[in-house]
């Protein structure tokens, strides 16, 4: 059976790493014209499993040393509650000084490190071969007596989303506890971005709630939701 693809985590991962001694000066020492990228694929649990550089001049040798480092001190840090459905994760990681640094800054190196590391994006639609709910899931996927609270706000529409006028709808399925909170969130449909399916199960996990199971045998719990959230420009 072929690896399926690795979801995008841009927007959903944080990334601890403190390089390690041997390595810290390698990174300190390495010219700022090289300017590498690496693409870190993770374990559903945040470990690395596979580190690739992408540089057109950065020597093998240190790019293979590098990469060790990363794949032996870092952890990503996947939002709380967001699933990837048993699927691989994959953030771009690069290093740049604390002056320029954008995106994520990651505490790293010895004490005033003159460097940070941050989460690139990778682009609004890669990654994204999300797969429908299979037969066994979609059975799962009950109507039972919750009924969902009405949410105290609109999301907010994400910033780099409006920037680029994206617009579409993503479905969530949403796992509810007895006390009808939202405990995990996993993408089965895709807006086409992955900017506004980071904002919709960001959104789910963190604002909406269901009425209080009642009358329901608590060994039934989570109970399984597949709501959408559409994200559409005021025109």
């Amino acid at each position: 059976m072929a690896e399926k693809p690795p979801v995008n985590l841009t927007s959903l991962a944080t990334l601890k790493f403190r390089p390690d001694e041997a390595r810290y000066d390698d990174w300190k020492g390495m010219s700022a014209s090289w300017d590498p990228e690496f693409l870190l694929t993770v374990r559903p649990d945040g470990t690395p499993k596979r580190c690739e550089i992408i540089a057109a001049n950065i020597p093998d040798d240190l790019g293979t040393r590098l990469c060790t480092d990363l794949l032996t001190n870092a952890k990503v840090e996947i939002w709380e509650g967001y699933s990837l459905g048993g699927r691989d994760g994959i953030v771009a990681v690069n290093k740049q000084p604390m002056t320029q640094l954008q995106g994520i800054p990651i505490a790293g190196g010895k004490t005033a490190s003159p460097f940070a590391f941050a989460l690139n994006d990778l682009g609004s639609t890669e990654y994204l071969d999300f797969e429908p709910l299979s037969a066994d899931e979609l059975q799962g996927v009950r109507d039972d007596p919750t009924k969902l609270k009405a949410p105290p706000y609109i999301p907010a529409y994400p910033r780099a989303a409006l920037r680029e006028k994206l617009e579409g709808s993503s479905r969530m399925l949403l796992s509810v506890g007895m006390d009808g909170s939202v405990q995990s969130c996993r993408i089965f449909e895709t807006s086409g971005t992955i900017l506004l399916d980071a904002a919709a199960c960001k959104y789910a996990l963190k604002v909406l709630e269901f009425e209080p199971m009642e009358g329901v045998d608590p060994a039934d719990a989570p109970f399984h939701h597949a709501i959408p959230i559409t994200w559409r420009l005021k025109k």
